[in-house]
């Protein structure tokens, strides 16, 4: 089971608020050393929870079918068109998140 890629930048999201909050208050507290830890921390965490987004996704697949056309079978083919369905369902279900989000937002 995939979470849905909005999911992962909520994630990314609440813990850099997190960690910047923590190092605040350790700042506060005059404890530069575990500030300094925190900021790691964000820094880290932001890194290893990126990944690329669904339009480079589909533009990767697309290019690698491209590439590897020519050694394609008939069951080859089938799978290709199986993950290109699954990444355009992705796609399409971001957006919709997206939409949504932007839905929920009142106008100023």
């Amino acid at each position: 089971f995939q979470m849905p890629y909005g999911f992962y930048q909520f994630v990314r999201f609440a813990a850099m608020a997190i960690f910047v909050y923590l190092a605040y208050c350790e700042y506060k507290n005059g404890h530069v050393d575990r500030m300094i830890l925190f900021i790691v921390l964000t820094s880290a965490f932001i890194v290893a929870c990126s990944s690329s987004n669904i339009p480079q996704k589909l533009d990767s697949f697309v290019d690698n079918a491209e590439l590897k056309s020519s050694d394609y079978d008939a069951e080859d083919w089938q799978k290709s068109m199986l993950q290109y369905e699954r990444l355009v369902e992705e796609y399409n279900n971001s957006a919709c998140l997206i939409i949504q989000n932007n839905a929920d937002v009142s106008p100023l």
